[in-house]
Order: structure tokens, then sequence, then C-alpha cells
């Protein structure tokens, strides 16, 4: 398992918080999700040879919030 964080624009409150946190999780190979509103980040723990954080950066911008890797 390796973890990686993610700078994420556009979360205002604990409901784009969660809805991040579901991006990533739908994301096979990423066992874990956090996201801080405070720094504007996302950290998961994911299986490198499942999942890359492109794909899950992907899935976060297709719920509507900018994210970068």
């Amino acid at each position: 398992m390796e973890s990686k964080s993610f700078s994420v624009e556009g979360m205002m409150c604990g409901g784009c918080a969660v809805t991040v946190e579901k991006a990533a999780l739908s994301i096979s190979g990423v066992s874990t999700a956090f996201v801080s509103l405070e720094s504007h980040s996302l950290t998961i723990e994911y299986d490198p040879a499942i999942a890359s954080p492109a794909s899950v950066a992907d899935a976060v911008r297709a719920a509507g919030f900018e994210c970068s890797v």
C-alpha cells in the first residue's frame, strides 16, 4: 500500500468532503480516503498495482472539483 495526497479546490462544506471521499473510494484499489477541508486536501491509501493517482484525480474531477496530483 502507498499513500498519496492531492490538492482539491472547490470544497465548501462537509457534504463536499463526503462527495470527494466517495469519488476516491469508487476507484478499485483505494482502501482509505481522508479529506481535510482546512487544507483543501485529499489523502488516500491505495494499491499501486490496481489504482493510480491519476485515476483518483479523474474521479474527483468528475465529481465536480479541481484536483491536482
